[in-house]
């Protein structure tokens, strides 16, 4: 049987840019309540080499139904965000894009500063976990279907795909230091082929 609240009209949303110390605006969708607040709230972003129009508003509509402002965010350099090389990979900073989102959230006067939570799906998982040790903002944390350990799934990798994999790594890295563009892999690919996931 499907949930009547799933069947109700999808929640409207604005776009709203969120300015970062790099001075590259990080792109949200944020899903407001009607009626009076302050309001818990959501931060969403997705996983490795994905943005926001990659499924997330299916969640942040649930979420909002559920009583929850959500704001669904794009990486600095993916997506909508600002930011140059494009869908360059950093850990670190997507990390401190989080942090950045939070605060924002928090800043907001429809936005209850003490039940804001974080979301995080598959490799964001991991940001979730870090965040919810470490950000004392945060009521709570949510990781779907996260990677957790990027050790352990670097190991379980055949050993041939992790050297040619660890060599452009270096490459592109080394290449940076010298100013030369960066190296792109795929996000996905067939058993076999060299992209970042490929089962």
């Amino acid at each position: 049987m499907t949930d009547v609240k799933d069947q109700a009209a999808a929640p409207g949303r604005t776009t709203v840019r969120i300015p970062t110390p790099s001075g590259d605006d990080l792109e949200a969708w944020l899903y407001l309540l009607d009626g009076k607040g302050p309001h818990p709230a959501v931060v969403m972003a997705h996983g490795i080499g994905a943005v926001k129009a990659g499924g997330l508003a299916p969640f942040a509509e649930r979420f909002c139904r559920e009583g929850f402002t959500a704001v669904v965010f794009d990486y600095r350099q993916w997506g909508g965000s600002g930011g140059q090389p494009r869908e360059e990979l950093c850990f670190s900073r997507q990390l401190e894009d989080y942090g950045i989102v939070i605060g924002w959230a928090a800043a907001q006067p429809g936005i209850d500063v003490g039940q804001i939570f974080a979301w995080g799906t598959s490799f964001a998982g991991m940001y979730i976990v870090e965040l919810a040790a470490s950000d004392a903002r945060l009521a709570g944390a949510i990781a779907q279907s996260p990677l957790v350990d990027g050790l352990a799934a670097a190991i379980m990798a055949r050993p041939a795909r992790s050297v040619r994999l660890l060599a452009l790594a270096v490459q592109d890295r080394l290449g940076s230091l010298a100013g030369r563009p960066p190296r792109y892999l795929p996000g996905a690919g067939a058993p076999g082929e060299l992209a970042v996931g490929s089962t």
